[in-house]
């Protein structure tokens, strides 16, 4: 007596089971008919095809499959056709269906030309067999936009005439309601629902394609910024911020004088000797390890990064027109020392580093165009330079006007005098951690 029970629940669980299964498969399906969908959106996209022609290949596909949409919802939200438009409607078909096909050859320029001039064929003579009052001219409207998002680039002209047609086609079909009516007289009947129908149809295609545009148009600006963003980022990693600016302001010739600035010029020891025996790619991780660091401590300082040549790093202090810029200078040479010490030893290299600092006028600028970069020139530069080869490693070498510059508390150590390669004698000064 205890068996059916059993059945029935069996029974019960097993029905529970088949629902469950068929709204699996109805998912499953939904999302095989949206992949379908992509698929002929996408109709003849290789990989090689440029990203800009892309784009207007999808939207002649789109318009195609959104026009075979709109024939399927007029027959099936529409009353039942007259036989005199079954024609018209099934060389709808016929024709949007070759324009995908078109799209699939590689014929893209023809696909949206047979697109454009088609649906206007098309809409005319619906419109000529049904009259105007069923208001398929509203598809008109439509087809004067579609040309411009679906023929590409190089197609203008075609584009622009296939509009002037849609329009023309408007207007013929408005206005000359009395010739069309007389050519193919309407059958009677209230055409109120079809009316309706066409207009909605209409009206939701024009919200698709302004949606869309819209959505394009965020992308575009997204992408813009994002561009800008990048190279505003670029400019300012090569650049001081003010100079960046400036160029960005239109600035054709940026060259600037500085009467009171503070150079520093380093040069990394022992580098080009472990360049012949380490691997490259961890010289330049190291380098880099170093690089970054350097640049860490421009900011912490408040000092502007010149640039790099080779393993020789390049900063000015002071053009922002901070007064202790040689405190500046000479602090950040210290802190270079200590970094490469640290560098050196967690791997067991021989590296060490010198470094000068002048103070002094000096000039600076954009050079370049395609390749543009930040450069400075003037005594103060060879003189840094110069007390940078002439140094000691493990000290910083100044010259006598960025000692004259330093704080008082600041211990520096005669170290004789340098030649410039302008032969100015230049007395130099060690400055050492304390």
């Amino acid at each position: 007596m205890s068996e059916a029970p059993r059945s029935d629940e069996t029974l019960s669980q097993a029905a529970v089971t088949t629902a469950a299964e068929l709204v699996r498969a109805a998912r499953v399906s939904r999302r095989e008919w949206l992949g379908l969908g992509s698929r002929l959106a996408r109709l003849g996209i290789r990989p090689e095809t440029p990203q800009a022609d892309a784009k207007y290949i999808v939207l002649t596909n789109t318009c195609a499959l959104l026009g075979l949409a709109a024939v399927a919802l007029t027959l099936i939200l529409g009353p039942t056709p007259e036989l005199a438009t079954l024609p018209g409607l099934a060389a709808a078909i016929v024709a949007l269906c070759f324009v995908l096909w078109l799209n699939a050859r590689a014929r893209h320029l023809a696909a949206s030309v047979c697109l454009n001039v088609l649906a206007v064929m098309a809409t005319g003579a619906q419109t000529f067999v049904t009259g105007p009052g069923v208001g398929l001219s509203l598809y008109m409207v439509l087809l004067v936009i579609v040309p411009f998002v679906t023929v590409p680039p190089g197609g203008t002209v075609l584009a622009l005439g296939c509009a002037t047609a849609a329009g023309a086609a408007y207007v013929a079909s408005v206005f000359g309601y009395e010739l069309i009516a007389a050519a193919a007289p309407a059958t009677g009947g209230d055409r109120q629902i079809e009316r309706i129908v066409n207009s909605s149809i209409v009206v939701g295609l024009l919200v698709a394609v302004g949606h869309y545009a819209r959505a394009v148009a965020r992308i575009a600006d997204e992408r813009i910024a994002h561009k800008r963003a990048q190279t505003e980022q670029l400019l300012h990693r090569i650049l001081p911020a003010s100079v960046a600016a400036r160029l960005q302001g239109g600035e054709v010739v940026i060259a600037d004088q500085h009467d009171d600035v503070s150079v520093v010029v380093s040069d990394i020891v022992g580098f080009t000797s472990l360049s012949e025996t380490m691997p490259p790619g961890q010289l330049v991780r190291l380098l880099d390890d170093l690089f970054r660091a350097f640049d860490r401590l421009c900011e912490r300082h408040g000092v502007e990064k010149l640039k790099t040549i080779g393993d020789a790093y390049l900063a000015i202090a002071g053009l922002t027109g901070e007064r202790d810029h040689a405190d500046q200078a000479v602090q950040l040479g210290l802190d270079m020392i200590s970094i490469v010490r640290h560098h050196a030893l967690r791997r067991g290299l021989e590296l060490s580093i010198r470094v000068g600092v002048s103070t002094g006028p000096l000039i600076t600028g954009v050079v370049g165009t395609t390749r543009i970069s930040y450069d400075a020139r003037g005594e103060t530069m060879l003189v840094a330079s110069s007390l940078e080869q002439q140094g000691s490693p493990g000290a910083v070498k100044i010259s006598a006007a960025t000692r004259d510059r330093l704080d008082p508390a600041r211990r520096c150590e005669p170290a004789g005098e340098i030649v410039t390669p302008s032969g100015a004698r230049v007395d130099a000064f060690l400055v050492r951690e304390s």
